[in-house]
């Protein structure tokens, strides 16, 4: 590095140098200069990514999207629950491709920064639930995605007590979702997490069920709203007589539980049709519908 480095060049930096030594789960001290062939993406070094994900909060370079989540149930005129999904957008004054989603978020998580964006996408939400209360109505809800960094981190649990305290959101309407390794890898701090926001009217969901090892020790500890069944058993469930034995063990207990079942990455009808036939309550995936942008609620 050179002195004329800006001090957030300094700070993605010393960032990037403590993620590689503590990747390299080396003894000692270990060296980290600027043409280190450790490369989180072709040409893109750790510390670029780093100083990128600086410059993406700083400048609102995310925009969050919507994808709908169906009830599938005979119900009348169902509320739709849209979970959020946070996009990168380009720099406008630079001439780099669009990153993609998920290279970023693993950055953001081998560098320690995911609650950073956690923390935006909150604000940016609730900011907005805040100025659309009349089309909130009309909304069953958002289901949130959060990092297990974000669960375990005492300041973040802090900045959602705040924000839910002051009492002018819809808290019914606000569903955290948790990985299925973050719950069960943080599993103390991840039931005081649950605790503490249920209180105040959240609701919860378990993503990603079944492919983790801990499954159903999860589901027995975890006070859970919803529950999310992974892709890896919904997308060949027409034709796997196992995934259909396994799901179908899903949806049993989350009935003896009273814990909402939903199947995400329906790409197609007849994965529509069986799940229907299974009893599954909600369904999600493009064979449904797109995403689309947050602002595109407003009508």
């Amino acid at each position: 590095m050179n002195n004329g480095l800006e001090p957030e060049r300094f700070y993605d930096h010393a960032n990037a140098a403590a993620t590689a030594a503590r990747e390299s789960r080396q003894e000692g001290v270990v060296l980290h200069h600027n043409n280190d062939k450790n490369r989180a993406k072709p040409a893109i070094a750790l510390a670029e990514w780093a100083h990128e994900l600086t410059r993406i909060l700083a400048d609102n370079r995310l925009e969050l999207n919507c994808h709908a989540i169906v009830d599938v149930r005979d119900t009348a005129d169902p509320l739709l629950i849209y979970e959020i999904v946070p996009y990168p957008l380009a720099d406008p004054s630079a001439e780099s491709d669009q990153i993609i989603t998920h290279d970023l978020f693993s950055i953001a998580e081998r560098l320690l920064r995911i609650t950073e964006i956690d923390r935006w996408v909150l604000k940016r939400l609730f900011q907005w639930m805040r100025e659309h209360k009349d089309q909130l109505e009309t909304l069953g809800g958002f289901a949130i995605k959060l990092s297990g960094q974000s669960v375990v981190n005492p300041l973040f649990l802090n900045f959602l007590l705040a924000e839910l305290g002051r009492g002018d959101l819809p808290t019914h309407k606000i569903i955290f979702t948790l990985s299925e390794n973050a719950a069960v890898e943080g599993h103390s701090q991840a039931q005081h997490f649950i605790r503490q926001l249920q209180r105040l009217g959240c609701k919860f969901m378990l993503d990603e069920f079944g492919l983790g090892t801990s499954s159903y020790t999860a589901l027995k500890s975890l006070k859970l709203n919803y529950l999310k069944i992974d892709r890896s058993l919904v997308r060949e469930l027409p034709s796997s007589f196992i995934d259909e034995a396994i799901v179908r063990s899903i949806l049993e207990t989350c009935a003896f539980l009273e814990i909402r079942t939903v199947a995400g990455f329906v790409e197609n009808e007849d994965i529509q049709t069986k799940l229907r036939e299974m009893g599954i309550q909600y369904v999600q995936g493009y064979f449904i519908n797109e995403p689309v942008k947050l602002e595109s609620l407003i009508y």
